[in-house]
């Protein structure tokens, strides 16, 4: 019998790392199969966190540090061209 609060253990620990889920999910006995599906779900949802995450952090971290948003050549300082701009960041 397949207990909710298994399944719950397995969702959460999948969200935090997938590779944990799945032993867990052994360890209590579940089906494989609900195994997947459920340690799948959380991945899915822990990647999507990290994804919006990263967004919010990178939209702060230009906004913090001005950067011009067409790529890292303003960071370290080089054009399109490929040629030194002689500003960087980094000075």
């Amino acid at each position: 019998m397949v207990s909710v609060l298994h399944l719950l253990a397995v969702f959460v620990l999948s969200i935090i790392e997938l590779w944990i889920g799945i032993p867990v999910g052994f360890a209590f006995g579940l089906p494989p199969l609900v195994i997947g599906l459920v340690a799948s779900v959380g991945a899915t949802i822990g990647a999507i966190f990290v994804y919006l995450l990263v967004r919010k952090f990178i939209a702060w971290a230009i906004k913090k540090l001005d950067m011009d948003i067409r790529g890292i050549s303003s960071v370290v300082g080089y054009s399109a061209s490929g040629r030194n701009t002689g500003s960087s960041v980094w000075e």
